[in-house]
């Protein structure tokens, strides 16, 4: 059942989800194994770099043998990360990116000037060889964007 309004995706080699906006799940994904996947992008603006952070659950006696992140919101799938043998702790996975600087290929959707909704695919392999994909999505209103643009040194704060 959901909770908020819902929004139809198209992703990366034509595939569709439907995400609920308010909980940012994605809607038919079963969740059993892998409870939560969840992805957020930051900027420090100190040294005006971008950061994307990843956390994943997993059920007690889960292991991953292998984590990959693709950015699916375009046409072509783009590799954010392919973990080997990712380390849980307390049953969670988290990854950084290395900072990236405001040129960055995989940040030109922050000039994109209207809303966004960026959906990750994540694949996992399990030590006993089975695979789990899930997605997740996270909304950027534009207003959220212009502040994260104007971070990144793109935009003047207005006076």
């Amino acid at each position: 059942m959901s909770s908020g309004p819902m929004v139809r995706l198209r992703t990366a080699g034509g595939g569709k989800i439907t995400v609920d906006t308010s909980s940012g799940k994605v809607i038919g994904e079963d969740d059993s194994e892998v409870p939560r996947a969840v992805a957020a992008f930051r900027i420090d603006p100190t040294v005006k770099e971008g950061i994307f952070d990843f956390a994943i659950g997993f059920q007690k006696n889960l292991t991953p043998r292998s984590v990959k992140i693709e950015d699916v919101s375009g046409d072509q799938p783009q590799l954010i990360v392919d973990k080997l043998d990712p380390k849980l702790t307390v049953q969670i996975w988290r990854w950084t990116s290395a900072p990236m600087k405001p040129d960055d290929k995989a940040l030109q959707w922050l000039n994109d000037i209207d809303d966004s909704c960026r959906v990750y695919r994540i694949t996992i392999v399990l030590t006993d060889g089975r695979q789990i994909v899930r997605h997740a999505a996270t909304i950027y209103p534009s207003y959220a964007k212009t502040g994260l643009r104007t971070d990144l040194g793109l935009e003047t704060r207005p006076q």
